[in-house]
């Protein structure tokens, strides 16, 4: 039997692939449900989730891709491995399965990160009163290269490094690195951007997510990104106010690579899903919760790689407001973007299989029995 997990090309391949895992669902939850919430009705689009509830569960499995709409690509084969491997090891009579396909259907369906308000999602899990503040002072001392406001042409691929050098001597990698993702409040057409209000997905999400803690002793959460870190490692990352240290989390999950949320190995983030589902829970006096990112690296975590990768979220987002010379230098521009979110890579894909793999044996091992 073929347990190759399936890599879209296209959303629309994904969206029918997701089909496909409703009934599989259903043959172990015969009571499991399709739901759907509009979002972008002119695009039809909607927020569509899978909710597979025994009434004698005493945990939850949550498991979503797509946040960031691009990485929803990779995302999918991560959640198609696991419906494939590990569907029939969870308990039909204690567990509840909800399964979110792609939260974020217009940033997968256009290959980028945001929303149509070019908002970031997992920058905008915010209060109020913090979307009216800038979040991020020192990202004003980017802006200069991080918004060029013109087409991109040939000449940006190089110019970049150029423009960047000044920053990288001030602030070294490390700076950089913990500057430019936070998330941002000042810029509607920059990077990582939290937007002003919460937006839709997110709404949609959180109705979800957040009754979840009032009726299940044990709540595990997986979302699925690609991005940062080594090429072909996926890492857990867990929210910084998790009350457990990387050691214990290592050995709950069973799993050897786990960080944190602004540990000295990941950068701080502002507005994330995960660190709002953590405050939730403290407040609640959960301790069942372990909500995390899985995150496989693409490019690489050395100097180079990471500039190269700044560079293709600078270039995409100046394409995106401004075009470009030339439909070439677009090709150029969209090829390096997804290179860095889902690599057609044979060897990158074999290992992302390999390691999800990995994680989801610690995880249903560790934390669903």
């Amino acid at each position: 039997m073929d347990f190759s997990p399936f890599f879209p090309e296209t959303f629309e391949e994904a969206r029918e692939r997701a089909g496909t895992w409703f009934q599989q669902v259903k043959a172990v939850w015969p009571e499991a449900q399709w739901r759907s919430k509009p979002l972008y009705p002119e695009e039809g689009l909607t927020f569509d989730w899978i909710e597979a509830v025994p009434s004698a569960a005493r945990r939850a499995l949550v498991l979503s891709a797509g946040l960031h709409g691009v990485e929803g690509y990779a995302g999918t084969a991560m959640l198609d491995l696991f419906i494939r491997e590990f569907l029939s090891r969870l308990d039909p009579k204690t567990t509840a399965l909800y399964l979110v396909p792609v939260i974020n259907p217009w940033g997968m369906k256009h290959r980028r990160r945001t929303n149509p308000e070019n908002v970031d999602l997992n920058r905008n899990v915010l209060d109020e009163e913090a979307f009216h503040r800038d979040l991020n002072p020192d990202y004003m001392t980017l802006a200069p290269v991080l918004h060029p406001e013109r087409p991109v042409g040939w000449g940006d691929r190089f110019l970049f490094y150029a423009r960047i050098l000044r920053y990288l001597q001030r602030e070294g990698m490390t700076g950089l690195r913990n500057i430019f993702p936070q998330g941002q409040s000042v810029f509607p057409k920059g990077m990582y951007y939290t937007g002003k209000t919460r937006q839709p997905e997110i709404q949609a999400l959180l109705e979800l997510l957040t009754p979840l803690m009032d009726r299940y002793e044990r709540v595990v959460y997986l979302d699925m990104h690609t991005g940062y870190g080594a090429k072909g490692r996926l890492t857990l990352v867990f929210p910084g106010p998790d009350p457990r240290s990387p050691e214990e989390l290592r050995e709950r999950t069973q799993y050897p690579r786990v960080t944190k949320v602004a540990a000295s190995d990941f950068y701080p983030i502002h507005g994330d899903l995960n660190t709002y589902l953590a405050k939730r829970a403290r407040e609640l006096g959960h301790p069942g919760l372990y909500a995390m990112a899985l995150e496989v690296g693409t490019l690489g975590d050395t100097t180079l790689p990471q500039l190269r990768s700044m560079r293709a979220l600078i270039l995409e987002n100046q394409l995106y407001w401004y075009g470009a010379k030339s439909e070439r230098v677009a090709r150029w521009v969209r090829r390096e973007f997804l290179a860095l979110f889902y690599p057609d890579d044979d060897l990158w894909r074999r290992r992302t299989v390999a390691q999800t793999r990995e994680a989801y044996e610690g995880i249903v091992t560790g934390l669903l029995r």
